[in-house]
């Protein structure tokens, strides 16, 4: 199900903020992460890449300067990567134009990260709780005022 991208020959393409958070635990305003079984890929502008690149110096993340697609095309091709899996969800009818460039099947991945990000681990279920504590307690506040 989620596993799609560990496929040989397959990788998942993240343009989401959250999502690239998701799989790499780095928070950049703008990005490209394409994910392989083995590999996993940060593209950014050369406004955070080199600030970027030294943070991910002791990660297995690999950061890269993003100009254009073709520069995802030449990644994609080293990597072996024929089959792409995007979120359809999100992507826009232009980007997803442009990513048939890529020369690779496009595969709608929104299904799977979707179900992905329903999974909640230990520490996500206590900040929801404490959310909606806080937001309890905002509420009775105001009723109380009222």
């Amino acid at each position: 199900m989620t596993d799609f991208f560990l496929e040989k020959g397959c990788a998942l393409l993240v343009e989401d903020a959250s999502l690239r958070y998701y799989f790499s635990s780095v928070a950049l305003a703008e990005g490209l992460l394409i994910k392989t079984s083995t590999d996993t890929i940060y593209f950014t502008d050369a406004r955070y890449y080199y600030a970027f690149k030294e943070e991910l110096k002791n990660t297995s993340i690999t950061a890269k300067l993003y100009t254009s697609l073709d520069d995802v095309k030449l990644i994609l091709k080293d990597l072996g990567v024929n089959k792409l899996y995007i979120d359809y969800d999100t992507v826009t009818l232009t980007r997803f134009n442009e990513y048939k460039s890529l020369e690779v099947q496009l595969e709608d991945a929104s299904l799977a990260l979707k179900k992905l990000r329903s999974i909640k681990s230990q520490i996500e279920q206590e900040n929801i709780k404490i959310a909606s504590q806080m937001a309890l307690d905002c509420f009775n506040y105001i009723l109380k005022k009222n």
